[in-house]
């Protein structure tokens, strides 16, 4: 698409020495973002190290924005899909890392696990102990335990996540529910037994399920992004807050904060 000329004399002010200069045009270029076509990559080109630099950071926001959007996708679908809800998650938090390394060790984890033909809890405890992943309770104070990309690596994660994963490794993933029980999330095989992740994992007998709380893979997403948006605001880091609370309610705007208390909301 061929950007307009009043867009084009617009980004040619990113060579300007005064960076205050330079933000306000980045704001203004990123208001019209449906009509920058190729002009990011074309300045990206650039023979002046400040446009470079600049055109740099405009596609970096616009990276953002797009990752912000396609959570929101995710999270609005009835059955959306969880392995790159996953890795959508694990990009809110460490927005840096590389996405396509991050999907490459995600599908080759995934790989390795329908490999080895999961069809019972019972198969699915002795690989999730084989490759040795503890699960710790869902909290807000350690954040990377909703991040895949960290899970992965350390071996610990949340357990509503592990449970979810689980599940989508089983050969027939269909029949295998996410439910909370006593306070713990499990993986029910809808007859009667549950896999507890808590120790060494174990495949339980259960006699009734009228205690049990369901959970569907979207509320799992949903639940960890909002997980994020708490521990964002628990570390105090106004630019978390402010972008996971737009990838939860796919509110692009600033005002989305404007219902917080202050600092994050206006003060009375």
């Amino acid at each position: 698409m061929k950007t307009s000329d009043d867009i084009e004399k617009l980004s040619s002010l990113l060579d300007d020495e005064d960076d205050d200069v330079a933000v306000n045009v980045l704001a203004l270029l990123l208001e019209r973002e449906d009509e920058l076509g190729d002009l990011p990559g074309r300045l990206q080109e650039s023979e002046h190290p400040l446009v470079r630099k600049r055109a740099h950071q405009l596609q970096a926001a616009l990276t953002f924005r797009k990752r912000r959007r396609e959570f929101f996708q995710l999270i609005s679908q009835e059955q959306p899909d969880f392995v790159s809800g996953l890795v959508a998650l694990h990009l809110l938090w460490f927005d840096r890392d590389n996405r396509t390394r991050l999907e490459k060790e995600l599908l080759s984890f995934i790989s390795s696990a329908r490999k080895c033909g999961l069809e019972t809890l019972d198969d699915a405890r002795r690989f999730i102990c084989r490759c040795g992943f503890a699960s710790e309770l869902d909290s807000t104070l350690r954040p990377e335990n909703y991040c895949i990309g960290l899970i992965l690596s350390q071996k610990t994660g949340a357990a509503s996540l592990l449970m979810g994963l689980i599940k989508v490794l089983m050969r027939s993933p269909e029949k295998f529910h996410i439910v909370r029980f006593c306070g713990a999330f499990a993986l029910f095989d809808g007859e009667s037994s549950i896999l507890l992740s808590q120790g060494d994992w174990r495949v339980c007998k259960v006699s009734s399920v009228a205690d049990f709380e369901y959970f569907s893979l979207r509320d799992l997403l949903h639940c960890a992004g909002n997980m994020l948006f708490s521990a964002a605001v628990n570390s105090d880091s106004f630019r978390y807050v402010l972008t996971i609370a737009q990838s939860l309610s796919g509110d692009a705007g600033d005002e989305i904060l404007s219902s917080m208390p202050y600092p994050y909301g206006p003060g009375k």
